[in-house]
């Protein structure tokens, strides 16, 4: 089968072309996602597209000067010993407030919310979390289109040229909090080692990153930013 946009060969099955992105209809998929009541890939593909804006958004957090925030961080550094030398069982937070939900963060963490997305720093900026908060799309929805993820991703790497390497990349379901986090994790771009994920929220989802520039992102890291989307709550 061919593209009808570009004329490139497409495997059966999928859903999309490979080359320049192109949302392929099938009827009988079409038929079985009305009957279901679940979104076509295409509402999908809409979110990947917020998720690449969110990715650079991590990196502008990630490249902001050193040099300029060296104080505040050797402050915030000096303020994380004494509270560790301070504390018990339970490490201090702090609550953040974005899109009406309210967020616990360890203190370590440097979190700035505003209108569009949640970013989240550690102290020496080479670990960073961005959330966006999206209606429209249930986490259900995404969830059985998880066996999907990575090739639709691939998709839009094609169409934005950003240098992202899926070769490893992995798409799992894991539990924190008692929400639902549908993660894609192995995605690298240079140095770079990046989380993709979508989280249960009130409805809609959480459309989260996480990038670390050294190394990759441990389970101990992946467990504890996480953790901090399950805490959200807009009561």
């Amino acid at each position: 089968m061919k593209c009808p946009k570009c004329g490139s060969e497409i495997n059966e099955g999928s859903f999309f072309c490979s080359s320049c992105g192109m949302q392929i209809d099938k009827p009988q998929d079409n038929a079985s996602n009305q009957s279901n009541g679940k979104k076509t890939p295409v509402g999908l593909i809409v979110i990947v597209i917020i998720l690449a804006l969110i990715i650079i958004s991590v990196f502008v957090g990630i490249s902001m000067s050193k040099e300029e925030d060296k104080k505040e961080n050797k402050t915030n550094q000096e303020q994380t010993v004494e509270k560790e030398d301070k504390k018990e069982d339970k490490e201090d937070t702090k609550t953040v407030t974005y899109s009406n939900y309210t967020f616990e963060v360890p203190e370590h963490y440097i979190a700035t919310p505003s209108d569009s997305q949640l970013l989240i720093l550690n102290a020496d900026n080479s670990l960073a979390e961005a959330v966006i908060y999206q209606t429209g799309t249930t986490y259900s929805t995404l969830s059985s289109m998880k066996d999907q993820i990575v090739d639709l991703l691939k998709a839009q790497e094609s169409s934005q040229s950003q240098g992202y390497d899926f070769t490893n990349a992995v798409t799992e379901e894991k539990t924190y909090g008692g929400k639902q986090f549908l993660i894609t994790s192995g995605i690298k771009q240079g140095t770079i080692d990046l989380d993709i994920t979508y989280a249960e929220a009130d409805d809609g989802v959480f459309i989260i990153s996480i990038a670390k520039t050294d190394g990759n992102i441990e389970d101990s890291e992946r467990d504890e930013l996480y953790s901090i989307i399950s805490t959200a709550n807009n009561e």
